[in-house]
This record gives structure tokens, C-alpha cells and sequence, in this order.
């Protein structure tokens, strides 16, 4: 319109946009960079993520002084450290008895749970020593002490076998459900002794039929698996079956194929024990009968043990216990045999009393009749 006046238009004003710098972080340790774009920043305490795009470090201090992030920030302060709960003791005297304890227990063979007693024991044993009174290894702390030290024992046999000769022997467990056991038997010299020892290696488990093939993977799997090489080894031991000796298809002609050095030796003691059957098989009395029937004879009766004592004096023979054989276990033979023998002299008066005091109950009783 005429006489008006007329205004320039009103320029936008420009709108800076603010995004996350390195510096934030530097100030306040818990923000970073955020996942979402470069305009959030991130609260690692109180696990959010908030915008920095329109007041940059105001927003920062903004989220500083919310009522969330201080509730978080005051709990942060008032929890102990975990490394608070724990405190160490450079006196090593306590977990040196806890040791040799569970060592003196599997030396033995004795059963862990023992070890629930032996605190409370040594505690009354020993009131005055501080060593007891700090004691406290019961069933599950030996356990685990039991298990640290087979891993430190089989980390030295490892070793050992890694980088010096060793020889291998196994030998199958009776069939328990449905797997084998191989006990897996190594001989080496250790040098920190400097003596030769046979030790346990491991006791893996066959699932499988127990073929030459199955058993050799069985050992093979636990020498690769803890990177030792067949190079080093001498010599195998097992039983003489043809699944063990086998050069073909037992277990040594796949040792062989790995290392033709090997030497593959059977158990002299099957041999000798195969031969000696052989043998008593053509005497005109049985063995093994006999020891049983003379242990048996005896076992029950405390006045036949009399008796037998009574002859062990007369023929100036040791008192010894006859010892009972066990056909299952063959190698308990040479021992009773062994007991026999000692004392034969007195058994056979024994026997001989007993047959003639038997001969005289049995005229009395026909005259009578």
C-alpha cells in the first residue's frame, strides 16, 4: 500500500548442533561415546544413553545432577571392593599342613571324607599350636587340593615325556556297564630325583569294542592331546593277547606304523603262569583244590586252629596264618603255596593226628555197634 513502510524480511536464525566430544570423557570417566549416533553420549554408571546435541557440556552436567545418576553414583561409592573380602597371608605354614594332610590321605588310600575329621581332631590334639587352630580343611577343600595336585603332577609327567625317553603299559579293567577302562601306565626318569619312576598317567574310558585299532586311539588321543610324541617312546607293555601284540591288527602294529623303534614286550608273569598250569595239570593232585580245602578245613574252627598250633610248636615251625588262595587272582598262588610249604611239617602231623584219632572214633563205634 502507498505510505506504507515496508520491512526486509527476517533471516532464520542458525541452529548449532552439538556432538560428543573426547573431552567429556577425559572430565567425567563414566560418559562415552554413544551406540546410537555422534549427537548421545552414553552413562556407563547408571546404564543411559542421553542426547548432547543441543547444550553439548551443559547437557553432560545436566545428566551429572539428575537424581538417577546420583542414587547410582552413591551406591558405586558405598560397595566394598571384592578384593576387600579377601585377605592374604604371607604365612604359608597353614596351607603346607592342609597339603601334606590330603597327601598323606591319597598316599594311604584313604577315603577324603576322613578329612572332615582330622581339623577337629588336631585342634584337641594340639591347642596351643596356631597352625591347628587356623586348620580347616574338611572333604571339599581337600578335594580340590587333591585335584590341584594332579594337575601340577601330570603337567610334570607331561613334560617329562615331552623332552626325554618314556615307555607305555595299559591293560583293560574288568567290563563295567558300558565301557573299559585302560589305565595308562608310564615309566620315565625324573630328573629332579634322578631316579626312574612308574606313574599313572591317566585312566580314559572306551566306549567302543575293545579292537587293537580302539585301544591304540585310546592312548594315541592322550599323547596328542598333551603334545607328546610317539618319537619318544621306547617300549609298550600289555597283557600277551592277540589284540595286544597283534602286528597287524593289534594294538602294537599300530604303535609300529608310528614308531618302528618301539619295543613291544607281553607280561612275563602270563607266560610263566600259562606254563606252571600247564605243568600242575599233570600232577596226580590238584593245587589249587588243595589249598582251598586245607584253608577251609581250618578257617571255621578255633579248636582245629588249636590243634595246628599245638604241632607248630612241637615242630619248632613259625605260628603262621594259613593264607587263603583266590582263583581270580592267580597271582596270590605263588604266596599260599609259599605259606604251604613253611608250614608243611606241621600240617602233615596235624593231618595225620586227625586221621588217626578218625580211625579210632570209627572202630569204637563198630564194636559198640
Amino acid at each position: 500500500m502507498d505510505g506504507e513502510r515496508t520491512y526486509p524480511p527476517l533471516k532464520k536464525r542458525r541452529i548449532s548442533e552439538q556432538r560428543f566430544k573426547l573431552e567429556y570423557n577425559a572430565e567425567w570417566p563414566t560418559i562415552t561415546r554413544s551406540k546410537l549416533d555422534d549427537f548421545h553420549a552414553y552413562c556407563m554408571l547408571c546404564k543411559t544413553d542421553f542426547s548432547v546435541r543441543h547444550g553439548g557440556r551443559h547437557d553432560v552436567e545436566k545428566h551429572i545432577r539428575t537424581a538417577k545418576h546420583t542414587s547410582y553414583k552413591a551406591a558405586v561409592e558405598a560397595t566394598r571392593p571384592i578384593a576387600g573380602f579377601f585377605t592374604v597371608d604371607s604365612d604359608t605354614s597353614v596351607i603346607n599342613a592342609e597339603v601334606l594332610a590330603v597327601d598323606f590321605l591319597v598316599e594311604h588310600n584313604i577315603p577324603i571324607a576322613v578329612a572332615d575329621h582330622i581339623g577337629p581332631l588336631v585342634k584337641k590334639m594340639f591347642p596351643d599350636s596356631k597352625i591347628a587352630g587356623k586348620y580347616g580343611s574338611g572333604r571339599t577343600k581337600s578335594s580340590a587340593i587333591v585335584g590341584a595336585l594332579a594337575k601340577e603332577d601330570a603337567s610334570v609327567i607331561t613334560e617329562a615325556m615331552r623332552t626325554a625317553p618314556y615307555s607305555l603299559a595299559t591293560d583293560g579293567s574288568t567290563d563295567y556297564g558300558d565301557c573299559k577302562l585302560y589305565p595308562l601306565v608310564v615309566k620315565y626318569f625324573d630328573r629332579g630325583l634322578g631316579r626312574v619312576l612308574t606313574v599313572l598317567l591317566s585312566l580314559p574310558e572306551c566306549h567302543e569294542a575293545s579292537t587293537g585299532q580302539n585301544i591304540f586311539k585310546l592312548i594315541d588321543n592322550e599323547l596328542e592331546k598333551r603334545s607328546i610324541s610317539w618319537d619318544n617312546c621306547m617300549s609298550f607293555g600289555a597283557d600277551n593277547a592277540m589284540v595286544m601284540q597283534g602286528l597287524k591288527a593289534g594294538t602294537a602294529g599300530y604303535i609300529n606304523k608310528k614308531n618302528s623303534a618301539v619295543y613291544v614286550l607281553g607280561c612275563p608273569c602270563h607266560l610263566i603262569h600259562l606254563a606252571a598250569e600247564k605243568a600242575a595239570a599233570q600232577l596226580p593232585v590238584s593245587i589249587e583244590e588243595l589249598l582251598v580245602d586245607i584253608y577251609f578245613y581250618l578257617d571255621k574252627s578255633s579248636k582245629r586252629k588249636q590243634g595246628l598250633k599245638k604241632f607248630q610248636d612241637l615242630c619248632g615251625v613259625e605260628m603262621r596264618k594259613i593264607v587263603k588262595h583266590v582263583s581270580t587272582r592267580w597271582l596270590s598262588l605263588d604266596k599260599c603255596i609259599a605259606r604251604l610249604l613253611q608250614q608243611w611239617p606241621a600240617l602233615l602231623q596235624y593231618f595225620e593226628s586227625e586221621k588217626s584219632g578218625h580211625s579210632s572214633k570209627d572202630k569204637t563205634t563198630q564194636s559198640s555197634s
